[in-house]
């Protein structure tokens, strides 16, 4: 299935608890810039129940207001930029990232934020995962679609 590593990398940049969501673009425009600390995260195949995964703590996403974006861990950082579609999803860029595939990635976000917590929410069909792990491509257990949610805790 999806390796840890290239889950953290989805809830990161990749960005289903019931936080209220900012009704108006500009309003979660504003709220998301900051640094965020990665709490908790899980995947859900299709047709399958959300697993828990384990997060750590130790990742960190940062937006700016000039529409740019960092991703740290312990493994790599990535950078890249961003800007809004409406008030509930962003598309992402990837520019530099320590996953060479990841480089020029383009993808949309579901994005649920308020001023303590934020929910990067990943929905990748089938023919996206087979863009990253072609070698199972011809699996025939391998699902159709997974969507990777990631909370994040506002930093101090």
């Amino acid at each position: 299935m999806l390796s840890l590593q290239r889950l953290v990398t989805i809830c990161a940049l990749s960005f289903a608890a019931a936080i209220p969501l900012q009704s108006h673009a500009s309003e979660a425009a504003q709220t998301i810039i900051g640094k965020w600390r990665h709490v908790s995260m899980s995947r859900a195949f299709v047709g399958e129940a959300p697993v828990s995964l384990n997060a750590d703590g130790r990742t960190t996403v940062e937006f700016s207001e000039n529409g740019t974006w960092t991703l740290t861990s312990p493994a790599r950082v990535s950078k890249g930029t961003y800007k809004w579609l409406d008030g509930q999803r962003l598309e992402q860029t990837v520019l530099t990232s320590g996953a060479a595939a990841q480089v020029g990635l383009v993808s949309v976000k579901e994005i649920r934020v308020n001023t303590t917590s934020l929910e990067i929410i990943t929905r990748e069909t089938r023919e996206e995962m087979d863009k990253f792990e072609p070698s199972k491509k011809n699996d025939p257990n391998r699902p159709h679609g997974v969507v990777i949610t990631s909370v994040f805790a506002r930093e101090n």
